[in-house]
């Protein structure tokens, strides 16, 4: 049974400042309008489901933006829209800690270039950490974060005081699912899954997760879209859905799920 499912929209954007320019209407641009500028789908919702059925309106007209929308704006996504530059942190730790054996799956769409970004992230800190660490003491200056953050990123896997490892990179504008699963924190294995590709699967057996944070904070808090103490490295693009299980899973069940959440989100 799923330890913990919940859906998510998360994108992080600069936003770049130039000259105003004249707005040119589109051949059908009356259509859009309604559809488009003027719904409160496009507008003011925040529901994953308006979110994508406003990216599907804008591929059917791809020639199309809003007269209201800034300059730099050319598309629904590449701008600010409502539910945009958040992020989801948990107000209670997650019941898998260093030591257990668990498997995640989390839906995405990255939207700009691959990199060191914190899509989902276990044993961080609460949320009144945010970009600051050890808020509930207990820290020295040569190790300031009580918290040791895990985190799935667009490249693999980023552990503080804990062995990285990037065995592949996610694909930009392109809907995948990310898994990771590890049996007792000993091992991990590292899947990403999109239709129209074939799986890419990688094994560590030696990769073993540190166990040695103070505070007993071994347990922390889900975040996801950034790392909360540390201001860098944020998520840009869509998180559709996260699931968690507490237990190891083999390769054909793992395909089994992703498959069906790649049907479910296609």
């Amino acid at each position: 049974m799923a330890g913990l499912a919940m859906k998510l929209l998360i994108a992080a954007v600069a936003f770049s400042t130039q000259g105003a320019a004249t707005f040119e209407a589109c051949k059908f641009q009356s259509r859009f309008d309604i559809i488009m500028c003027k719904s409160h789908t496009c507008t003011d919702c925040v529901l994953e489901w308006c979110t994508k059925t406003c990216q599907e309106t804008q591929l059917a007209f791809p020639d199309c933006r809003c007269e209201s929308w800034p300059d730099d704006r050319k598309t629904y996504s590449g701008g600010d829209f409502q539910g945009k530059g958040t992020a989801l942190v948990s107000t209670k730790m997650h019941p898998s800690g260093c030591g257990d054996s668990w498997t995640y799956f989390v839906v995405v769409k990255p939207l700009v270039e691959i990199g060191w970004k914190n899509i989902f992230t276990t044993y961080d800190a609460p949320a009144n950490s945010v970009n600051k660490a050890c808020v509930e003491g207990g820290c020295t200056s040569a190790d300031p974060y009580k918290y040791e953050p895990w985190s799935i990123t667009e490249i693999g896997v980023h552990g503080w005081h804990s062995p990285d490892w990037h065995p592949g990179k996610l694909r930009m504008n392109q809907l995948q699912v990310v898994v990771y699963s590890t049996e007792k924190t000993k091992g991990l294995t590292i899947n990403y899954y999109e239709n129209g590709q074939a799986p890419r699967e990688w094994t560590k057996k030696d990769f073993n997760q540190a166990c040695n944070r103070k505070g007993g904070s071994n347990r922390g808090y889900v975040a996801m879209g950034r790392g909360i103490q540390n201001p860098s490295h944020h998520y840009n693009g869509l998180i559709y859905e996260a699931i968690t299980f507490p237990r190891f899973m083999n390769t054909r069940d793992i395909r089994a799920i992703a498959n069906k959440l790649l049907d479910k989100y296609a």
